[in-house]
């Protein structure tokens, strides 16, 4: 059975992470971190969040071959030792699933396409490597098939109690420990910080980049990705309502003006409305919700705004056939008062609809 199948027939074990209170911001912001990773070295991706781990991560959003499994866990102190991590704990109905125990569940589920299954945290893993591996404590990534023997032999004892199996579990090859920087007590400006060099990444040209505003917008579709707590019925609403993948990525990209074209634009736009005579407090209103459209048009789930953008790109197509001599006395105003006509219950603002207009003309 194809991949993009299995993910959807394989219910996830637990939906409990979903509607707990958002577990932890720390989980999103590692997942933002996988998608700048994604974004920048991968052509194809679908990320998913909270659907069968903490972060699932599939080689292709159409036809994917294999899927790459990450859980999050943090500690405020200390380091994780061995135990921690094999040691099921008590439930109100038995036993839970051991952190081990869970992320081999994984390959379980998906037997045939299982990539890699990776722990990561913010605290080191105190674990006997073999002599050649050095120090766990003092490394970021290791490999099962660096642990030693004594310990490896104790994982594999407890996975197979745990999940009842008879013969030995296959995963040692594709199983990491992996300890990240992301700082679970000053996440934001570490985040800020791998942002601005992301986006110096996609346009270098640009140093001026509206951190505060990319990263709530970026941590907001996260958010909702990762909380939808619905099921699903198919692999198209997998992609919809808990993945991200390289193509919506970069629609959401196009709509942060890395590259500062917003400001240029309007400078442009204000030097013509000023040739027009168009009056000043008018221009300060425009300019006041060019801003705003600024914003607005960065939140993607924004399905009403979009839908209103729309009607407004209909209507424009429509005017800028007519001579237009005043750009917002002739055009501006005639695409407000026909919007108008078709919408007349628009929760829109006046001044936000004509500098959506504005907008759009300079795309035609």
């Amino acid at each position: 059975m194809m991949l993009r199948d299995l993910v959807v027939r394989n219910k996830p074990r637990e939906t409990s992470g979903s509607r707990s209170a958002n577990r932890f911001d720390f989980q999103k912001d590692w997942a933002i971190l996988k998608l700048f990773e994604l974004h920048q070295y991968k052509d194809d991706y679908l990320l998913v969040l909270d659907y069968h781990d903490d972060v699932m991560v599939l080689d292709s959003e159409y036809d994917p071959q294999s899927a790459a499994f990450y859980q999050l866990k943090t500690k405020d102190n200390g380091v994780w030792k061995l135990n921690d991590i094999i040691k099921a704990k008590k439930g109100k109905k038995g036993l839970l699933p051991s952190i081990i125990g869970k992320l081999y569940d994984c390959k379980l589920t998906f037997p045939n396409h299982t990539l890699s299954l990776t722990l990561v945290s913010n605290a080191c893993f105190e674990i006997s490597l073999q002599n050649h591996a050095g120090k766990s404590t003092e490394k970021k990534s290791i490999r099962f098939t660096d642990i030693e023997q004594k310990d490896l032999n104790k994982i594999i004892t407890a996975i197979k109690t745990e999940h009842a199996l008879q013969n030995e579990p296959d995963f040692v090859e594709i199983t990491f420990l992996e300890v990240t920087d992301l700082n679970i007590k000053d996440r934001e400006t570490y985040m800020k910080g791998k942002l601005h060099e992301f986006l110096e990444s996609m346009n270098p040209k640009n140093g001026k980049f509206r951190l505060s505003l990319i990263y709530n917008a970026i941590f907001g579709e996260v958010k909702r990705k990762n909380d939808y707590e619905w099921s699903v019925s198919d692999f198209d609403e997998v992609k919809k309502h808990k993945g991200i993948s390289r193509s919506q990525f970069q629609d959401m990209l196009s709509h942060f003006d890395i590259d500062d074209e917003f400001e240029q634009t309007w400078e442009e736009i204000s030097k013509r409305l000023n040739s027009d005579k168009v009056d000043f407090k008018t221009i300060l209103k425009l300019k006041a919700a060019w801003k705003e459209l600024e914003i607005v048009q960065m939140d993607v789930a924004n399905e009403y705004f979009q839908s209103q953008q729309l009607v407004i790109q209909e209507v424009l197509k429509e005017k800028n056939e007519l001579p237009t001599p005043h750009l917002y006395q002739d055009l501006v105003e005639s695409v407000y008062a026909e919007y108008r006509q078709r919408e007349p219950k628009s929760m829109l603002d006046e001044y936000l609809i004509k500098a959506t207009t504005l907008m759009e003309y300079c795309r035609l």
